[in-house]
Formats: structure tokens, sequence, C-alpha cells
């Protein structure tokens, strides 16, 4: 039922009747749904109960909601001694609200990220590939170990994007603290309210908010700390000295945010596996002590906004398998010795240099990744050229050998001066050399400037998100027919498209056999100005019919899973249905 339905049924299974509501393990604070629920459970008969149980001690409103329930109108009484016994209630309650059970909207750790968490297990050694897993890697070892831990709820709401990969968890608080209580002083996490209690057995530590002191005497005792993560808090150089210095052995090591560039102390740390530098608004670059860290596997630095190059001697972190640098909008080029880092899993972007005269012995091209065929997750390769004397060594990078790339992102280095017919051609040039492995789930293509897209993109029947964008020139798409898993479609900002599809025949058009895109959910067409309908021309007893005025009801297809229909700025798509 609509939710207003279900409230209006609630009230009358309620209305004049005494119930007793047991709401259990509450976490809701929001003031305004304790008092929507009050709304809809306030006409039971006299007698009524309402049994919350909570261990938050953070609860807001506690003694407003009381008044409204206890009280007449929701007025204290002029008998103080009611006033006194009702607070004294309130005070035994401990903070415990009126609310709806909302398991997992405030959770003790926060939104996990699963990616993260399962490094971070490989970091320390946790994960080990068995006899009968020779052909997996320890990630996917480690993927395999989360979702058992998950289906017996270890952990719960999770998040699972479009390939059907889970990316995000949370954990129940029960479950956290079970995990504390086994673990003991080996896991230790600072408030700013509690400052922990760290000894010589401590293994993990996290910090939040204002809870790390550098005169905390307890640094001189945590030797065998293993990990050492700033969540919701700004590292500090003090601090990050301060944790370099005592902390040693640290095996994995997050400083998201931090606040200063200066980094060279990070190079001592002989033993980091993991290192998290997201964010950091001001870092443009990493000392060369960064090479030092031969043991490295994970190494982050998304969304560092002025981040403009990686170290040149790169090759030296000959154990890197993840290499995290999306949203990293100002680098400008990727290092030569990037070919060299064999056991490179993740390498989240590729930028190509835009400008390559003079030819910088350092400066990295598409074909270094010819022998990253471990490479997963997303690659997206940036300010590929359509020059021909470019052009022609992005065959050698093999991209259709990388049988693991889950995504695939092309964006092409838009030339204002493209308009000669060696321009077309050379746009369409690279894009054939570019070809993926049909195993890809996800292609995005933007500032492509050919007239047709290369005939490859066909044989990728695995795909369920394709999205092209700002493509200005192009005129024909490829069929779409062999796409049976495809989930989403998005087209922006094509000005030259007339037509989605150049044909299609007539059993997929008026057959029940087959189905256009049965899985599509999304389907999100912008700024098409010239796009008139879903087909150019219609086979129909093989004849060709071109669409026309008496074609419009066959404008768009029948989609039987589409859930979202987004269409704007297309001003001659036209259709009846």
């Amino acid at each position: 039922m609509e939710m207003e339905q279900l409230q209006k049924r609630l009230r009358e299974v309620l209305g004049g009747k005494r119930y007793f509501l047991v709401l259990d393990d509450v976490w809701e604070e929001n003031h305004a749904k304790w008092l929507q629920l009050e709304e809809l459970i306030i006409d039971g008969a006299n007698g009524s109960r309402v049994l919350v149980t909570t261990r938050s001690k953070r609860i807001p409103c506690t003694w407003t909601l009381f008044k409204r329930v206890a009280f007449k109108s929701g007025q204290e009484p002029e008998n103080s001694n009611l006033v006194k016994i009702g607070r004294e209630i309130v005070g035994r309650c401990k903070g415990i609200p009126l609310a709806i059970r909302t398991i997992g909207n405030l959770l003790y750790d926060y939104l996990i990220e699963v990616e993260t968490l399962v490094r971070l297990w490989v970091a320390q050694g946790f994960l080990k590939l068995s006899n009968t897993s020779q052909d997996q890697c320890l990630e996917e070892v480690g993927y395999e170990c989360f979702m058992n831990l998950t289906e017996g709820s270890f952990f719960q709401d999770v998040e699972v994007d479009q390939c059907g990969v889970i990316t995000h968890c949370k954990m129940h608080d029960l479950m956290h603290d079970l995990a504390i209580l086994v673990f003991g002083a080996k896991c230790v996490t600072f408030h700013s309210h509690c400052q922990g209690n760290i000894n010589e057995n401590t293994h993990h530590v996290s910090f939040e908010r204002d809870s790390f002191s550098v005169s905390q005497t307890w640094l001189v005792q945590a030797r065998k700390v293993r990990t050492v993560l700033f969540l919701d808090k700004y590292c500090s150089k003090v601090e990050l000295d301060a944790v370099v210095s005592n902390f040693l052995f640290t095996r994995s090591l997050n400083l998201k945010g931090l606040k200063t560039n200066s980094l060279n102390s990070i190079g001592r740390l002989k033993h980091l596996r993991y290192l998290g530098l997201s964010y950091h608004q001001h870092l443009e670059a990493l000392p060369n002590s960064i090479t030092n860290l031969v043991n490295l596997q994970t190494l982050k630095l998304s969304n560092c906004i002025k981040f403009r190059e990686l170290p040149r001697d790169i090759e030296k972190l000959i154990n890197l398998r993840h290499l995290e640098i999306d949203n990293c909008y100002n680098l400008e080029y990727m290092p030569s010795g990037i070919g060299q880092l064999t056991n490179l899993q993740t390498l989240s972007k590729y930028v190509l240099k835009k400008n390559k005269k003079p030819v910088l012995r350092y400066v990295g091209e598409l074909k270094d990744l010819l022998r990253l065929n471990d490479l997963r997750g997303e690659l997206d390769v940036v300010n590929v050229s359509h020059k021909k004397d470019v052009v022609e060594e992005y065959g050698s990078a093999k991209l259709k050998d990388k049988q693991y790339l889950r995504s695939l992102r092309l964006s092409w280095y838009y030339d204002v001066e493209i308009v000669e017919a060696d321009a077309i051609i050379g746009y369409e040039m690279s894009m054939d050399a570019l070809q993926p492995h049909p195993n890809l789930q996800v292609l995005y293509i933007s500032n492509y400037g050919g007239v047709k897209l290369s005939s490859w993109l066909s044989s990728l029947e695995n795909l369920v998100d394709l999205t092209l964008t700002d493509c200005k020139k192009c005129q024909y798409l490829v069929s779409l027919n062999r796409f049976h898993g495809l989930k989403v479609l998005k087209l922006g900002s094509l000005e030259s498209l007339e037509y989605i599809s150049n044909n299609i025949f007539n059993e997929d058009l008026f057959g029940t056999t087959k189905t256009i895109l049965p899985s599509l959910r999304e389907l999100d067409l912008g700024e098409l100005p010239n796009l008139k309908g879903w087909w150019r021309e219609i086979v129909i007893d093989h004849s060709f019919v071109a669409a026309n005025e008496e074609d419009k009801h066959m404008s768009l297809p029948y989609l039987p899973s589409l859930s979202k229909l987004y269409i704007c700025s297309c001003p001659k798509l036209t259709c009846n249905q």
C-alpha cells in the first residue's frame, strides 16, 4: 500500500483499542519521525503501552516526548512533584525515545566500502590462497569471505551496483560490540568523548573527531600497532610525524583529508602495505621517499583535486596492486614505469599527455598497458587522441586481452578544429584500436569525433550500462539487439544523431519470442536536437520502409523492464505511445 493508505489502515486498527507496541533496538534520533509515529498511535484506548529499547545515549527530546504522552495536551502540570517524578523517570530511561525501529539508520561504524575492507584484510595478511583456488587472487578470496559473513548477518544493509556486485554495507552495533569484545585491547577506537586504552598488545587503532593528541603517553606503548585509521578526522603534520615515529611497524595507514604536504616521513614505514591519502585538497605531488615503500600494495589518491604527477620512478613499487587516482582532475600524465607494475589490479585512471612534443622518456604511453592483463574494476582512459601518428600505438595496449576489466571509460581530447575528413577518420581509427574484451559490462564514451562507432561495440554482449555523451558528429550507433542484459542506456549531446537504430527485423517488432532490450531499466535521452525516432528503417517482410509520419507509433520500442525514462531537449522526437 501507499504510505498514506498504510497510515490510515493503522489508525483504523488501533482506534479505541488497547495495544502493546514493542520497538526493539531503536536508533532513530529524528524528532520529526517520533512525532509522526505518535500521531499514528495516539488514538489507542487507555492502558495502551509502548516499550522501546535503545542503547543510544544521544537520543534528544526525550523529556518533550514524555510530556506529550504523559500529560494532558502535552503541557507540564502545575504540580511540581509530578514534574520531578517525570524527570526521574526520564533519567532512569537513560535516553530511550519513542521511535520507529530503523536498523541501520545510525550504525556504530559507518558506511563500509567493501573494496577497501578487503584490501585492508589483504594488507594485514588475513587471507591465504588455498590449494583449490590457485586461479584466484587474494582479493577474490576476500570477497568470498565477505559474502559468507554477509549471509550470516555479520554485515547488513548491502548496496549493489548495476553489475550485481556489493559495493557498500553496514555492521550492526551489536555485531560490532561483539567483535570488540572478542578482540579486546587489540582493537581500539578513539572518540572525542572516549580516549580508549592502548597497551603493548594493541594492533588496530582508529581516530574520530578531536581524539588524537601527540602528548598522550600511550604512544610509546603502541609498538605493535599494525593499523592506523583517521576516519572523520583530518590529520595534521604534527600528528603524522607522531604516528610515523611511534608506529614503525604499521601495515595500514589511512590519512584521509591530510592537512599537510610534508609527507617525506612516510617513507620510513618500510612495512606499509596500505596508504590512503584521498581527499587531500592541496597535494600536488608525492615525495620521492614514497618509492621506498617496496611492500606497498594499495595507494589511494582519489579526489586529490590538485594532484599533478605520480613519482617518475614508480616502478620501484614492485608490489603495488591498487592505484586509485579517480577524480584527480589535474593529473597531467602517467609515468612510463606503470607498465612494469605487473601485479597491478586497479588502475582507475590513465591520463595520456595532450602534447607529446618533445617526447619525454618518463612520460607513459598507452602501450605501457600491454603487460597489465590483471587489471580489474574500472579503467578511465583520458585524452585519447585522433592524430594518426599517435593512434597507431593504441592497438599495442591490447585492451582486448584485459579479460577482468569490468568498466571502461574512453574520453577523447576534444579539438575544436576537427572539421576535416582526416580528423574524423583518425577518431574512428582510434576507437577501432581500443577494442576491449567481450567480458566488459560498463562502457562510457565521451568527446568522440567520429561519424560512426566501431563495430566491436556490437560484440559486447555482457554490457549492462552504456553511456555515449558529447559525440558531436556521431550519426550511426551500432545495433542494440544483442544487448539482452543492458540495464542502463544514456545518450547525451549527440548533435548529429537522428535515429538510435538503423533498422530492425519484424520479428523483434511484432513477434512474441523476442523483445528489444528486455532488461533495460533506465533510458536517458538528453540534448539530442535532431533525434526523430528509434528506427531509421524498418524491415518488414524483407522490404525497407522509411520512417515517416505514418510510423510515429514506432518512435520508441516496447521496453518491458523500463522503470525510469528521462527525455530532455529532444524537440524532433515524436511518439504516440
